[in-house]
């Protein structure tokens, strides 16, 4: 015998028992927009000429390529300069030679002023008292020498990490003038030409993102809870040129926890686009039809 779900229910409810229930559906078709999700116009990080152009509008490019160069001459030569800095710091700070030899002049010094003791309590007096305390302080300034030359090597090693710094700083200088794309996608405008001057921070060139779009619409807020919705597959419908209709795939990334009038909460989708014959099917701006399916409904 078929028992429905409302029924089965009934009978819990008379027996005492909790009720917990759960179906699958999907929503009716929700109008919506296909908006960019990421458009960034691309600065320049430092001033100068610009040096080097290397894209035009409709270039596709990838994270991190190379997009133009400001004039970097004194930017490599700062960069040369730093770095033959930082090899004679740290050969400095490689050599204990004055080290060394204030050890082996302490050693000298330590052996003639006990040699010259031990002469006098043989015969006293073979050494005087005067040669006696000259030797003393010899041996004492060698001492102290030794202390100078290991301060001295602490420092020189200091140094180095200065000169490593510095280095640094030159090569960050250097790669500063680089203008490199912070996403994948395509140039769709240009700032400046090259031989321009730019300032830092305006804008060199503008680049969208379009392998992955949104779609944004509005759901009925009585229907179902954001936690139903969030997290499910949807399917987008768009009408292209000459009234193609096209299907693309993708997720609810995020339900508006708000709801505004008419009862409604905001949904936003991210779906994969596709190209047909070089071009990207999808693009910014048109409208669609969302359906956000396998959502799961609990009833009590």
């Amino acid at each position: 015998m078929r028992v429905s779900i409302t029924g089965l229910s009934v009978l819990l409810v008379v027996a005492g028992l909790p009720v917990t229930a759960s179906a699958q559906s999907s929503t009716d078709p929700i109008r919506c927009q296909v908006a960019l999700i990421d458009e960034v116009q691309v600065p320049a990080r430092e001033e100068g000429v610009l040096k080097e152009l290397l894209v035009q509008e409709g270039d596709l490019v990838v994270l991190d390529q190379l997009l133009a160069r400001i004039d970097d001459d004194r930017a490599q030569m700062l960069l040369t300069s730093a770095k033959l800095k930082l090899k004679v710091a740290q050969k400095q700070a490689e050599n204990t030679t004055n080290v060394e030899y204030a050890e082996a002049a302490s050693a000298v010094a330590k052996a003639e002023w006990i040699q010259s003791h031990e002469a006098n309590q043989k015969v006293p007096g073979a050494v005087t008292m005067a040669e006696m305390r000259r030797l003393v302080l010899t041996f004492h300034r060698t001492e102290w020498e030794i202390k100078q030359a290991e301060e001295d090597l602490i420092i020189a090693g200091l140094q180095a990490q200065v000169s490593e710094a510095e280095r640094d700083a030159a090569a960050d200088n250097l790669e500063r003038r680089k203008v490199l794309s912070p996403l994948e996608g395509e140039v769709v405008q240009r700032h400046r030409q090259k031989g321009e001057w730019i300032k830092a921070g305006e804008p060199v060139l503008d680049i969208v993102r379009l392998n992955k779009l949104r779609v944004e619409g509005f759901l009925p807020a009585s229907n179902y809870t954001p936690g139903e919705i969030r997290g499910r597959p949807v399917t987008v419908t768009v009408i292209l040129t000459r009234n193609r209709a096209e299907q693309f795939t993708g997720q609810i990334v995020f339900v508006s926890p708000l709801v505004v009038q008419g009862g409604k909460r905001f949904v936003r989708a991210e779906v994969e686009n596709r190209k047909e014959d070089g071009e990207w099917l999808l693009s910014s701006g048109w409208p669609a039809e969302m359906t956000i399916n396998d959502i799961v409904v609990k009833q009590r």
